[in-house]
């Protein structure tokens, strides 16, 4: 059996009861960016079905995660948030010497 946890665009969970050892089959983009998790640990997710992402169950009950974690994106936000900040200081610093008479550059 398979009951959804969470869902949302970047992942998905489920809490999977299996009476036999196989695959947990999700289809939904594939992508070498998707990462899984079975009960907490990194495992080897594959790619399934030409568009769809699979991962292997031994027999039992397992909480499967399956997230999409690109590099680039995250690599992206954080250069957002460091341009931002910067941006901030520069203006705060700039509002500053106007405020206090000073002729900015």
């Amino acid at each position: 059996s398979v009951k959804l946890i969470d869902f949302n665009v970047n992942g998905i969970t489920v809490l999977v009861k299996n009476s036999t050892e196989g695959y947990f089959f999700y289809n939904d983009g594939w992508s070498r960016h998707w990462k899984a998790y079975i009960n907490g640990k990194e495992t080897p997710i594959v790619a399934a079905n030409y568009n769809g992402k699979a991962v292997y169950l031994e027999k039992g009950e397992h909480t499967v995660v399956m997230s999409f974690e690109p590099w680039h994106y995250k690599t992206a936000l954080v250069l957002y948030y460091i341009g931002l900040v910067v941006s901030i200081g520069v203006i705060t610093v700039e509002a500053f010497k106007k405020r206090d008479g000073e002729i900015s550059a």
